[in-house]
């Protein structure tokens, strides 16, 4: 079921088919906030109508390089188009269509071809998981041209639009050559639901069938900080917990259990989130802020001074220097891993959803971690 969000929609609408039309549109958010969900309630709803959106997958791509990349958008083109009545039916696309030798060059003139048939329509492509071409330009799949030829065809044809989904870091590709790309484009940040539509996340699948106490609630979106990914799994975890419990009445000691169960069926994504953040100097000091932090107060997210863990990076003698752990730390915190509090001189950290902090506290070693990233370099994730 998809609750919220209606902002995200709106700024879509809004900046894609109203008064002053825009390009490229850049939704930016971490791993399982909803993105690939806003994209295709686009598609479900006909947000854009009269336009017609096409979404892709750039995950399920599969092997990449110039003229693949052309042909597999025209051929997604080509499918998506297909269900419209008015659309000619005889349309299709070839892998010879698109050239090895000018695949960019056959690929607009199939665009011309498709903008004859939908006349005064607009195409908007719902580009999914972007940073997949990035990666493979760098591994040299995708030719560099790549870049100038998406540019090109964003900037100037009329007929296309386009949504491009990513990570955090597409904030670093927005500021490294990929700049000339997103400077075309408006740019909307995807976080966590805002409280009502948490509210209604957890309560309305199940209306009428369990009641929660208002504790209940409460615990639930403070353990998950209203991310919609563990809001899903702990209320999923939650119903196995009062099925056992032969009870349709959620209380906090209920959820708390819930709670461990969650620890385990999120355990794929816990795990990739930890190994995602970086180097081991960066996963040390995450298993350091677990082992020095309990949960706080109702409400209150339990936090650790800077100072703290300057005294920790220089005793255990990590090999970075200070200047170096405040990058660190606002990686982690753009992985929505960390929230940072407070000015300069007076930072306090802690983590953002506690069911993380729970997770590494039960699944590492403080001195395993600081161990292995003593005998690491510290490089600075790219």
């Amino acid at each position: 079921m998809f609750f919220g969000r209606q902002d995200a929609l709106n700024f879509l609408k809004n900046n894609l088919i109203g008064a002053h039309q825009r390009n490229v549109i850049i939704l930016q958010g971490n791993r399982r906030t909803g993105k690939t969900s806003i994209l295709k309630q686009v598609v479900n709803n006909d947000l854009f109508t009269p336009n017609i959106p096409v979404y892709i997958d750039c995950q399920g791509l599969g092997k990449l390089d110039d003229q693949g990349l052309f042909y597999k958008i025209a051929r997604a083109m080509v499918r998506n188009l297909s269900k419209y009545q008015d659309v000619d039916e005889t349309m299709t696309v070839h892998k010879d269509d698109i050239s090895a030798d000018d695949p960019f060059y056959d690929f607009t003139e199939f665009l011309d071809h498709v903008s004859e048939v939908l006349k005064n329509r607009r195409v908007i492509l719902l580009i999914d998981e972007f940073e997949v071409i990035d990666d493979a330009i760098r591994k040299q799949q995708l030719s560099p041209e790549i870049l100038e030829n998406l540019r090109h065809l964003f900037q100037h044809r009329k007929d296309l639009a386009v949504v491009l989904t990513g990570s955090y870091r597409l904030r670093r590709l927005s500021q490294e050559y990929w700049s000339a790309l997103f400077g075309l484009g408006l740019t909307y940040d995807v976080g966590v639901l805002d409280e009502d539509s948490a509210r209604r996340l957890v309560t309305q699948p199940l209306r009428g069938k369990v009641t929660y106490t208002e504790e209940a609630i409460e615990r639930i979106l403070e353990l998950t900080t209203c991310q919609p990914y563990f809001m899903q799994m702990l209320c999923h975890d939650l119903v196995n917990v009062i099925n056992f419990a032969e009870t349709n009445f959620v209380t906090l000691s209920i959820v708390e259990d819930a709670a461990q169960e969650t620890l385990t069926s999120a355990d794929g994504h816990l795990r990739f989130m930890f190994r995602s953040a970086g180097s081991p100097v960066h996963q040390a000091l995450l298993v350091y802020l677990a082992s020095g932090l309990s949960s706080g107060e109702s409400g209150q997210s339990p936090t650790l001074p800077g100072y703290q863990i300057d005294r920790f990076v220089q005793d255990q003698q990590l090999p970075l220097e200070l200047y170096q752990l405040e990058n660190i730390l606002r990686d982690l915190a753009d992985q929505d891993l960390l929230i940072i509090q407070g000015e300069i001189g007076r930072r306090l950290y802690g983590f953002k959803i506690d069911l993380v902090r729970q997770w590494i506290r039960r699944n590492y070693d403080l001195q395993s971690a600081i161990k292995l990233a003593q005998s690491t370099p510290y490089v600075r994730k790219e």
